[in-house]
């Protein structure tokens, strides 16, 4: 079913209830970044958009509750230009791995004064990333993994068996993966290598530092990356 064809199916106590859900993000949208509240307000005035709205708002609200647990709700920003994005790219995404990534994005890009632009690149490098390839970028911070750093900078590798990573990300078969990590080779993210034997095939994926910054800003973290690092190995 098309988005068209989403949209067009609603009815209008569907629509009713959108706009009532989505009141609590705009509400929450007008304290943090007035363009971007006003961006939802295009949204909603708008029947054959408001399936974008449905997306947008559980990333907002689960942004307002990672504020809330941080305990900087009050009297923080964020850039337009930021938020915005989120808006405009969140609102077409249903991946709910995606939706968390964009909601983290959002909680940590927001800031006392809201001058902040930093995490722009990674808005930008998550709106190039199918709901595959964020789990691939998920992948090391589900189970053990090799962290070292190499002329300052932090790597992470991980090896998974040929068939099983077809099977975590969801792709059809494994031509289909080949392509998905060449794209994030592409975006400096990973970079992989093939291991092959008579009886299996593996991969092992080399995750670049601008993988696991990516990864810890999409989390709502806005400390540093060894501090992110540090605190989800319990060390």
């Amino acid at each position: 079913m098309t988005t068209t064809n989403k949209e067009e199916s609603m009815n209008p106590s569907d629509l009713e209830t959108a706009s009532q859900i989505a009141s609590t993000a705009s509400d929450f949208l007008k304290a943090i970044c007035l363009p971007a509240a006003e961006e939802i307000g295009v949204i909603l005035r708008d029947k054959l958009r408001i399936w974008r709205l449905q997306n947008i708002t559980p990333i907002l609200q689960d942004a307002k509750a990672m504020l809330e647990k941080r305990g900087s709700l009050d009297n923080i920003k964020c850039h337009p230009r930021i938020a915005v994005k989120i808006i405009e790219e969140g609102s077409l995404i249903e991946d709910p791995d995606l939706k968390g990534m964009w909601a983290g994005l959002f909680a940590s890009s927001c800031t006392k004064d809201g001058t902040d632009e930093t995490n722009l690149i990674f808005a930008h490098i998550l709106a190039q990333l199918s709901s595959s390839q964020a789990r691939i970028i998920k992948l090391p911070f589900e189970g053990n993994y090799t962290r070292y750093q190499y002329d300052g900078l932090e790597y992470t590798d991980v090896e998974k068996e040929r068939t099983e990573l077809v099977n975590y990300t969801g792709l059809p078969n494994w031509g289909v993966l080949m392509r998905e990590l060449d794209h994030l080779d592409s975006l400096g993210l990973v970079g992989f290598s093939l291991r092959s034997n008579p009886q299996r095939t593996t991969i092992e994926i080399h995750y670049n530092e601008a993988a696991l910054r990516l990864y810890a800003r999409c989390q709502g973290h806005t400390g540093t990356l060894e501090q992110f690092l540090l605190s989800i190995t319990g060390n």
